[in-house]
Order: structure tokens, then C-alpha cells, then sequence
């Protein structure tokens, strides 16, 4: 049977038709009015479904809340859990919806201890980074601080090391920037660009602590010549080593005659130069015991009569002790990386059928 949808008398009236009559034979109960269909919209906007716990009518219970002017609704509880949960660091924040970004407004108890310890923990909780920051700041400049006053007290000794610091109650802004340069210094002269910076950055500090300029070279040199040559040696020191590298390597690629053999040489090369391997905690850590390091030497360098004739002072000695050092170490790696070339050179894969009859 077919189903006829009677429209509405207000609409009848203003076309200007006549009212369809009831059709025989046909149940009143069939037809489908307008008011019907509005009936059976409104009971699906009456579904409700928190947006939080994603509850219905049907299998939740609680006070339904709709706290802005869109179409979020939610339990009360559930929105109140969710405004504390926002309000955890800051108890003052205001929460907003996440769709309309509306402030939801609570009606709650109020009292002025309350307000003022809720600010209180707000500027608190506001502070705590700049603090944090500040903090550390210190306890950097603080270690920075005690590195560099080792650092002297160990390469010019204790008595000379505490002239030369003197009493920390009358320490000037010089020595305050000074100090916790030393193991900035020590860390930046095992970079590339110290070549260019270091031997500048040392006449200023020089020019800052008082020393007059030209220094005057004497033997035994003094501190102050000491730490104006050093830069300048290292630069020399670093070039004659990579000259002694390229060397080097120069005399292995004439010993390489084939294409395969040929990017075996780069990747060697790669590894000779230090390319290759290069620890950052390493190096960091050697700049830092550098000085101990050349106190130590420095200090069985002071046995000797002829080592004492020509370098008298300990941070004479301890300075040489230190160069030494550096010396040896970069031998002795130039020796390690060749030795590992030479053993990547001997590398063969041996076949399985070998291995079984040498198991034999």
C-alpha cells in the first residue's frame, strides 16, 4: 500500500488550494504530518553525549551542563575533572572550551587566604624557570671560577699561583672574567678556528690583566711571554703536523696503482687525517686535564739539572711538560692510525671451506 505525506493547512492556505480530503481505505495512522517529523528530530537532539567521557543518556548518569553557546555538552563532574586537571600548575588559569575557546564560568567558595596563596604559588610556579636558569648559571660560573684557580695554582705552582690570584675578597671584575676563561680557552684550543682566534683573543687578555705591550723576550721567558708565544707555537706546532699528514699520505697514494685500491687510499686518508673517530667527550676531557697532565711531567722534568738550568720556575717546567705531552700523544696516534691501515690492508675474507680444514 502506498503512503501519501498530506502537507500542512498553513500551506494549503497560502497556495491557495483546497484541503485534500480523507482517502477511503487508508489508516490516519499512515500519514506522516510535519509536526511528526519535528517530534522525531527534537527526541534525536535530545541525545545528548558528553564530550569528555563520550557518555549518552542511555549509559551514563549525571547533571547534563552546557557551559557555552555551541554544541559540546558534557557531564558536570566530568567538566569540572577536566577544568582541575587544566588548573593543576595554575590554579588561576583560565579554562576555555576547546571548540568555541569560550571561558567557562564556575560558581565556587572564595576566600582571601585562598586568592592570596593561589598567587603566591602562580609567581612562584612562573619563577621556577628563570630560577632554574639563574641557578645554573651560577654553578657554572662558580666551577669555571674554582677550574681556573686550579689551573693556575697547578702550571705556576702554590706560591706563585696565590700572588698571582690573590685574596678572593678583593678580586676585581678582571679576575671574575678571567678565570672562568681558562677552561673555555683549554676546550677552543683543541678546534680548527682556534688557529685564528687564539693568538688575538691572548694579546687582549693579556692587554686586560695589565701586562704592558711589546713584551720584552727574555730566557728564562716570563708568564706573560709564555702565554703570548703559545697560540703562535701552536699554530706553527699544527701546520708541520698536517704537512707531516699529508706526507703521508702523498707516499701511500703512490703506492696504490688500481681503481679499487684507489678508494681504499681516500677512505685510509679519511681516517690518517682524523676524519674519522673523533670523540667530542674525549677531546673536551683532554683540554680540561691538560694542565694536571703538564704538572705531572713538569714535575719529573724537575729532577733533571739540565732541564732546572734552562727552565728554573715550575710553571716553566710545567708548561714543557705539557708540550711534551701533546707531542707524545700525537705521535703515538699517527703511529695507532697507521698501524690499523696497515691492518686494514692485511684484511682478507677467509671461505668457509678453509675454516673447516683448518678445524681438521
Amino acid at each position: 500500500m502506498s503512503h501519501f505525506r498530506c502537507p500542512s493547512s498553513s500551506l494549503v492556505e497560502e497556495a491557495g488550494l483546497f484541503e485534500y480530503q480523507a482517502i477511503k481505505g487508508l489508516d490516519e495512522s499512515q500519514l506522516y504530518t510535519e509536526d511528526e517529523d519535528e517530534t522525531t528530530c527534537n527526541k534525536v537532539d535530545t541525545n545528548k553525549r558528553c564530550w569528555i567521557c563520550f557518555g549518552e543518556d542511555t549509559d551514563s548518569v549525571g547533571r547534563w551542563v552546557n557551559p557555552c553557546n555551541c554544541s559540546l555538552v558534557s557531564h558536570e563532574q566530568c567538566l569540572l575533572d577536566w577544568i582541575a586537571e587544566n588548573q593543576k600548575i595554575t590554579p588561576l588559569k583560565k579554562v576555555t572550551c576547546p571548540q568555541c575557546s569560550s571561558s567557562y564560568y564556575l560558581s565556587e567558595r572564595h576566600s582571601l587566604p585562598l586568592v592570596l596563596m593561589s598567587i603566591v604559588d602562580s609567581l612562584v610556579h612562573t619563577a621556577a624557570p628563570y630560577v632554574t636558569v639563574l641557578g645554573l648559571g651560577c654553578s657554572l660560573l662558580i666551577t669555571s671560577t674554582t677550574f681556573g684557580a686550579y689551573t693556575v695554582l697547578t702550571l705556576f705552582g702554590t706560591k706563585q699561583g696565590e700572588k698571582l690570584i690573590g685574596n678572593p675578597a678583593f678580586w676585581t671584575w678582571k679576575t671574575w672574567i678571567g678565570l672562568p676563561c681558562i677552561p673555555l680557552v683549554l676546550i677552543a684550543s683543541r678546534l680548527k678556528w682556534a688557529d685564528n682566534a687564539l693568538p688575538a683573543a691572548t694579546l687582549l687578555l693579556l692587554r686586560l690583566t695589565g701586562v704592558s705591550y711589546p713584551l720584552k723576550v727574555t730566557w728564562p721567558p716570563s708568564p706573560a711571554v709564555l702565554f703570548g708565544l703559545l697560540p703562535w707555537v701552536r699554530l706553527l706546532y699544527n701546520n708541520i703536523y698536517a704537512l707531516i699528514q699529508l706526507r703521508l699520505s702523498l707516499q701511500r697514494r703512490n703506492e696504490v696503482a688500481t681503481v679499487n685500491n684507489q678508494r681504499v687510499d681516500e677512505r685510509e686518508s679519511e681516517f690518517l687525517f682524523g676524519r674519522e673517530g673523533r670523540d667530542m667527550g674525549v677531546t673536551v676531557i683532554g683540554a680540561l686535564l691538560w694542565p694536571s697532565i703538564g704538572s705531572v711531567v713538569g714535575g719529573y722534568l724537575g729532577h733533571s739539572k739540565s732541564v732546572r738550568r734552562y727552565f728554573p720556575e715550575p710553571f716553566q717546567r710545567n708548561v714543557l711538560g705539557g708540550c711534551l705531552f701533546v707531542l707524545a700523544k700525537d705521535i703515538a696516534n699517527l703511529v695507532y692510525r697507521y698501524e690499523r691501515i696497515r691492518q686494514r690492508r692485511s684484511r682478507r675474507v677467509v671461505n668457509f671451506n678453509d675454516i673447516k680444514r683448518r678445524a681438521k
